[in-house]
């Protein structure tokens, strides 16, 4: 939540401390590729382990059925990404699986989950990009979406609820945590940092 951290080590434990948790407490999971939180209510959490993402109930270990698969573990997954810092109907999730492909559930009041529509899913639906995606990052109330090809697409409030090109070039985005509305892409030896589609500023590395 807003005052919990959470950390997967090396050895693919999962660890959080901060609120009521004095001192780092080891969360029952082992194997973790990757993981997504809840909302800040901690109402459960998404697992990735071995291209599976499961849903955990309660964060002590528990399988329950979810409602993003059809109550199935979702295969062929290869990275979890979360806009969650936030109560559980404003959040939204992305499954980006190994084939390139993204599939979205949660909030999409701004069309960030990037499927053509504005309506909140509970059940995983596919974000309209015909190309392969290979990197994914949520933000309030947008979602930019990387290509194989160095193509970066957004979604969502100023983009609308089918991705649209922002630019191409890119190898790299990253996001920024200290601010829900802005992220970083890299374009040769150039660090672009946006808010939604507009470059705030440039720095040369």
């Amino acid at each position: 939540n807003r005052y919990t951290y959470y950390a997967r080590l090396s050895d693919g434990t999962l660890w959080r401390w901060g609120d009521s948790y004095m001192t780092p407490q080891k969360l029952n999971f082992s194997d973790v590729d990757d993981f997504a939180v809840d909302s800040y209510y901690e109402y459960g959490i998404y697992i990735l382990s071995n291209g599976t993402l499961q849903y955990y109930n309660d964060i002590d270990g528990t399988v329950i059925s979810n409602d993003f698969n059809y109550g199935k573990p979702m295969t062929g997954v290869k990275k979890i990404v979360a806009c969650n810092n936030t109560a559980d109907v404003f959040c939204s999730y992305y499954a980006l699986k190994q084939d390139g492909s993204v599939w979205a559930w949660g909030s999409n009041s701004y069309g960030q989950l990037g499927d053509g529509t504005t309506t909140n899913r509970s059940q995983a639906v596919q974000t309209d990009i015909s190309e392969k995606v290979v990197d994914v990052i949520g933000r309030s109330d947008y979602t930019v979406f990387l290509t194989e090809s160095g193509s970066l697409y957004g979604a969502g409030d100023s983009f609308g609820s089918t991705p649209v090109l922002i630019t191409d070039g890119v190898s790299a985005i990253a996001e920024d945590y200290s601010d829900v509305w802005r992220f970083t892409a890299q374009k040769g030896q150039t660090l672009y940092y946006y808010y939604r589609s507009s470059v705030q500023r440039t720095v040369s590395v």
